[in-house]
């Protein structure tokens, strides 16, 4: 297992690298290259960081830059936190205050808005760098090296943010350990090698492209190719056509336009050899559809989560067909365990997700309570409900925290939401409650996009697809679900949609 230091440094192939391919076209380094420009700029943050072990925050837009400030950090002895490019003022405040970073580089679109954060009286950073030059802009806030109130553990190697969507991000440390581990099974499942061509669509503002796409590229040899973040589905299409990548990590929103879509051509993904999604449940049929779209190609349905590093099951293509609703199999090196009532679920149970691994994270930043919530003597307590099946496949059926009450009945909305999306004539589907008189709650569909299915039509598919205290009483119709920055369902938002006017238009 190496070091994600070592691991740098010691793939730096001058015959492989990275283009980022952006509006203005592309640009290119070898990996050699990336590695000696953040060798340079680690001696510069590192003779004005204050602290051996100093926290880096990085704000920056997706690019090749982006990666070269997370080496330098590394090299340097820091502990890099990424931050998506589109963090917004309010969040940047609460992690700055959070993190107390003594280093912040930052790509020169963020400068004004950091300076304007820096004249209303925030505390900021001790250093602060362009990241497109590897120049110390300023003293930030006053060069001063401060005391700081958290320690992180000495093994802390990275630190990235959770989501947030339920509530505050939380800061999620990882070691080396974590990280390498990860890879390594990573690697182990996908077969990356020097053949490969890895296309990142995602923000470096995520673990998953982290360890998963571009660490994993690099440790593999491969050639990557490096985009501004998320993209319209027709434009990951599109880029497909035109870097012919072999690999590619995509989300299941996505996924799932791509899927019903018939605006792009499966022979200009004839270059793809392996398609992997992750961040959500994804329907059977989503899954089945795309598959049969691309046959030269193995889909890889997998789960995971940040304070796992991130991944923790995939679901090997030869069994896409076997096992319909599963996230596959732990990987290797990771035990899966489903916890109920304080013990051990037997096969087939639904309980609480437990992961045990190196893994999984130190702790939260700062945070001693909430990291003692969830890491126990059992391992992670991923607050996520699920069961494992006779040959030890695990199924996700909902988020604890998501969990609503009818009638005497505990439901997670995923399960109905996977099952709606699967009815014919309807593009994406998602369940809140709302109060009622009678049954205390009862379960509201707001169904998006453009497709054909009436409302009688979806009342009639959940009654032949779903018990009775899981149907949905009423139905809402709009154009897109409500999401979070970083795409997921944003939840608080819908429950406000679902207690609209009965329609935002009929059917």
């Amino acid at each position: 297992m190496i070091a994600v230091r070592e691991l740098l440094l010691s793939r730096r192939r001058r015959d492989r690298g990275v283009t980022f391919a952006g509006p203005e076209g592309t640009s290119s380094l070898s990996y050699d290259e990336i590695v000696g420009r953040g060798i340079d700029f680690a001696r510069e943050i590192g003779r004005r960081a204050g602290r051996d072990r100093f926290i880096g925050l990085i704000w920056m837009n997706p690019s090749i830059e982006c990666l070269i400030a997370m080496t330098a950090v590394v090299l340097a002895g820091g502990i890099p936190v990424p931050l998506h490019g589109y963090a917004a003022a309010g969040d940047l405040r609460r992690t700055v205050g959070r993190l107390e970073p003594d280093v912040a580089i930052l790509s020169p679109d963020k400068l004004d808005l950091w300076r304007r954060l820096q004249a209303g009286g925030h505390r900021l950073a001790g250093r602060l760098f362009d990241g497109a030059s590897g120049r110390e802009i300023d003293a930030g806030d006053g060069g001063a090296v401060r005391e700081r109130r958290y320690v992180p553990p000495d093994e802390t190697c990275m630190v990235f943010l959770s989501s947030g969507s339920t509530g505050e991000p939380k800061g999620i440390m990882l070691s080396d350990r974590n990280i390498a581990s990860n890879l390594d099974a990573i690697l182990d499942y996908t077969s990356l090698s020097d053949e490969d061509r890895v296309l990142i669509t995602k923000s470096p503002g995520y673990c998953s492209t982290v360890t998963g796409e571009w660490l994993a590229a690099q440790a593999a040899g491969a050639d990557a190719t490096l985009t501004g973040g998320l993209v319209h589905p027709l434009e990951l299409a599109r880029l497909v056509r035109d870097h012919a990548p072999t690999f590619l990590s995509t989300v299941p929103p996505i996924l799932q336009a791509l899927a019903d879509s018939a605006k792009w051509s499966p022979e200009e993904w004839a270059s793809l050899r392996m398609l992997q999604v992750a961040g959500g449940p994804v329907p059977h049929g989503t899954l089945v559809r795309m598959a049969d779209r691309l046959p030269r190609a193995e889909l890889i349905f997998g789960y995971g989560l940040t304070e796992a590093s991130p991944r923790v099951a995939y679901l090997p293509y030869g069994q896409l067909r076997n096992k319909p609703g599963s996230v596959g199999i732990p990987l290797r090196g990771v035990s899966v365990s489903i916890v109920r009532d304080g013990a051990e679920a037997a096969r087939g149970q639904p309980g609480e997700v437990v992961v045990q691994g190196p893994n999984v994270m130190l702790g939260y930043y700062g945070d001693p309570e909430r990291t003692a919530e969830v890491l126990d003597s059992r391992g992670l307590r991923t607050r996520d409900i699920g069961r494992m099946d006779a040959d030890g496949y695990l199924y996700i059926t909902g988020r604890a925290d998501n969990a609503v009450h009818v009638g005497g009945h505990t439901i997670y909305p995923e399960a109905v939401e996977l099952a709606l999306s699967e009815c014919p004539g309807i593009g994406e589907a998602a369940v809140v409650a709302v109060e009622d008189d009678r049954w205390g709650s009862r379960l509201v569909a707001v169904i998006a996009g453009e497709g054909s299915a009436s409302e009688r039509e979806l009342h009639a598919w959940c009654g032949r697809q779903l018990q009775p205290a899981m149907r949905p009483r009423e139905f809402r119709f709009v154009a897109r679900l409500p999401r979070t920055p970083t795409g997921k369902l944003d939840r608080v938002a819908l429950k406000s949609l679902a207690k609209e006017n009965r329609h935002v238009h009929g059917r």
